[in-house]
């Protein structure tokens, strides 16, 4: 499928937990994410930066699992979008609900509280 990629994010600036919110942000979703899989405590698996790893959305899950183990790309599926607008991450023994909307507002307000001038998280108004 010409589509099998709806978004993309790799993980090496703020980790899973960045590129989490920051796809939820802009798809205007909510996330239902299990990491009890993921081999590593939550903070380690949410905030651990690496260049070697990308978090995709697809609608055609079967097939990118197929394509990629065909290319010996390993695959853990995490989850799934919804329309709650909350991110939900459960790990082994632990649960973290954030609202999208509520991140958000951090995500899009650091710049212009920092410099006082900012717009957004990549203008700069002068």
């Amino acid at each position: 499928a010409d589509d099998l990629v709806s978004a993309s994010h790799d993980l090496s600036e703020g980790g899973l937990g960045q590129t989490l919110a920051e796809l939820a942000i802009h798809a205007g979703k909510g996330l239902d994410v299990d990491l009890s899989e993921v081999h590593a405590d939550l903070f380690t698996a949410l905030f651990s930066e690496s260049a070697s790893r990308i978090v995709v959305a697809t609608g055609h899950g079967a097939e990118l699992v197929k394509r990629a183990e065909a290319l010996g790309i390993p695959v853990t599926k995490l989850g799934s979008t919804n329309a709650s607008g909350v991110i939900a991450v459960r790990g082994a023994d632990v649960a973290v609900e954030l609202s999208v909307a509520e991140l958000e507002a951090a995500w899009s307000k650091t710049l212009p509280e920092a410099f006082g001038h900012a717009v957004g998280a990549n203008a700069v108004v002068e």
